[in-house]
């Protein structure tokens, strides 16, 4: 009985300092890891942009707890602060650096709204918020947010204006190495949506 009591002692002791260990070594939080999305927050600031933190809303009002940070750049361009990971690549970080789009060939758009149509076409989805009706919230303007499988998002526009090449220094941040995935034809012909 002696043994199995000191046993019982001896395991719960261990158990108390991995417990412990646990609590107090930090994790993942050195300034220079590259997956610190404080990293990804220093390199939005210290390259002209700011850090927005957007709540989601329905029907006119904020959902409490539900808010998520963005780079904004130029005014033009929001992307979400994943996409700005140095190591970790992203799908919506993947076709900012893969894909082309021209800035003189107009881009089918049977929605009559091209951003809408190219997330779609990338297997994205949208959430556009127009007057804070539902959607992450912008003071003062509308925002087509593109979500991609993965979580990664950014605005549908910026998406257009970054592969276009209309915001070359905001594009040149996004690092990551691109994963190996096929890149829709974004000029192929698609039906009419109805």
């Amino acid at each position: 009985m002696i043994n199995n009591n000191r046993l019982f002692y001896n395991s719960l002791s261990c158990l108390a300092w991995v417990i412990v260990a646990f609590l107090i070594i930090p994790k993942n939080v050195y300034a220079d890891n590259p997956d610190n999305p404080a990293v990804w927050a220093n390199t939005c600031t210290s390259n002209g942009g700011k850090i927005l933190s957007l709540a989601i809303q329905f029907d006119h009002q904020k959902v409490s707890g539900l808010t998520r940070d963005f780079c904004e750049f130029n005014s033009n361009t929001i992307v979400g602060l994943e996409v700005l990971s140095k190591s970790t690549p992203t799908l919506a970080a993947t076709f900012v650096q893969e894909l082309y789009i021209s800035p003189i060939k107009p881009i089918p758009a049977p929605s009559g709204n091209p951003a809408y149509d190219v997330c779609l076409e990338l297997s994205g989805t949208m959430s556009i918020n127009n007057d804070a009706t539902s959607g992450y919230y912008v003071p003062g303007g509308q925002m087509s947010m593109c979500v991609f499988g993965d979580g990664s998002m950014l605005d549908a526009q910026s998406l257009l204006y970054l592969a276009s090449g209309s915001e070359p220094d905001a594009k040149a941040l996004i690092t990551s190495t691109p994963l190996p995935i096929v890149i829709p034809d974004i000029y192929a012909k698609r039906p009419a949506i109805e």
